[in-house]
């Protein structure tokens, strides 16, 4: 990954992929959007009313959920606004989240790289 050629590229909220039912799911980078990345990554912004949803992951990726505003349940943890939970889709490529009223929240799952992470000053190799 370090040889790749960097790439950048700007989008408009409006060219984001957007499902509004029960809740309000915009794909930043996953299925239909305009977004590419090197990696298999997705990062999703939703925003719920008192409902809850099924967050999915593909066979052997991990992921976190931030919340940003409100309260959640996820499986049997609580999540606060301005709390960071780490999920490792192991056992189960479903969790179900329960948002209280105005909950919003990023999902990202990726695909694990396998490889240590070493920090040199501001750098990440």
């Amino acid at each position: 990954m370090k040889n790749i050629e960097p790439s950048y590229e700007i989008f408009r909220e409006s060219q984001l992929p957007t499902e509004t039912n029960e809740l309000l799911q915009k794909t930043v980078v996953g299925p239909n959007s305009p977004v590419k990345l090197k990696t298999n990554v997705t990062y999703d912004f939703i925003r719920v009313d008192n409902a809850a949803f099924w967050w999915t992951v593909p066979e052997t990726w991990n992921g976190f959920l931030y919340l940003l505003d409100g309260n959640c349940q996820v499986a049997d943890s609580e999540v606060t606004a301005g709390e960071f939970l780490v999920k490792e889709f192991r056992d189960a490529l479903r969790t179900k989240v329960i948002a209280e009223p105005h909950a919003s929240f990023i999902v990202v799952s990726g695909q694990p790289h396998g490889e240590p992470i070493i920090q040199r000053g501001p750098f990440v190799e």
